[in-house]
This record gives structure tokens, sequence and C-alpha cells, in this order.
């Protein structure tokens, strides 16, 4: 069976494509894909480095495949809350450059759970860039079907 895949459309003609990682974090998988079209606004993070996250109606609260250091570029990423008492909603990260996960509390658990195409690392590292100097974004994610 082929992997699943999804697409990130961001506003500004950007079109990314992202592979599931189902043996790694297969509930983490299977909730996001079950959630989808996902729209929001995509914004920059404030503690992690070079990161970009949309908020999500995910509720998993669950370590699955987990990270705080060793993120790496095209990394996506799903917070679900496990250290501490989130007031807004879940969110999904996307790493861009150099990060470590955090929030205001200090490091946070996320669970890896996409991996963008490497053909689209730089279009995103550039995507990343403007949304940290100009502001958010809006994205979508989709299934990509067969």
């Amino acid at each position: 069976m082929a992997k699943k895949q999804i697409r990130i459309e961001v506003e500004g003609g950007h079109i990314l494509i992202a592979d599931l990682l189902e043996e790694l974090a297969p509930k983490t998988c299977q909730q996001v894909w079950d959630s989808l079209p996902l729209e929001n606004e995509m914004l920059h993070v404030k503690w992690s480095g070079h990161v970009v996250y949309m908020f999500s109606q995910l509720d998993l609260a669950e370590a699955e495949c987990s990270r705080v250091h060793g993120v790496c570029p095209g990394d996506i990423l799903y917070n679900p809350h496990l250290h501490d008492a989130a007031e807004h909603p879940h969110e999904i990260a996307f790493v861009y450059g150099p990060a470590s996960m955090a929030t205001v509390s200090g490091h946070a658990i996320f669970n890896l759970f996409a991996r963008l195409q490497p053909r689209f690392l730089d279009e995103f590292y550039q995507l990343g860039i403007e949304i940290s100097r100009r502001g958010l974004k809006m994205a979508k994610i989709t299934r990509v079907e067969d």
C-alpha cells in the first residue's frame, strides 16, 4: 500500500506535499487524516526557532514518536499538550530550519507524524522566513487522493 500524503496549500500559491509517517505515529496520523481538510492561519512560533504552526481541532493527548530536540527541516509535528494545560487548540507545527520544540512553559513534547518531501524544503524555508518577517498566511491541509 502506498504511503498516505497530505497537501499543504499556503496563501501566495505555495503547494507542498508531505508523507505521513504511519509506521512511527499511527494514532496521530489517523487523527490528522480523519480531521482533514483543515484550514486556518499559519503563524510563526515564539519559542521554538524556525517553526510555523496552525491550530487544529485534534484532541489526542498521547505521546507518540515524540520529539523535543532533534527535529529537522521538513518535520511536521503535533502538540498533544502532555506537560501543560493548554488553553488553546492543539497545534500542528512545521519545522523549516534550526529548532527545538518549546512552549511558554519550557521544552515541549511534540509527536512527529509527517515529513515534507525533500523537493519542497527550499521553498518552505523561504515561506517560513516570509511568515516570520511579514506575518501570518492562510493555509489549508488536505488529503492527496490516488
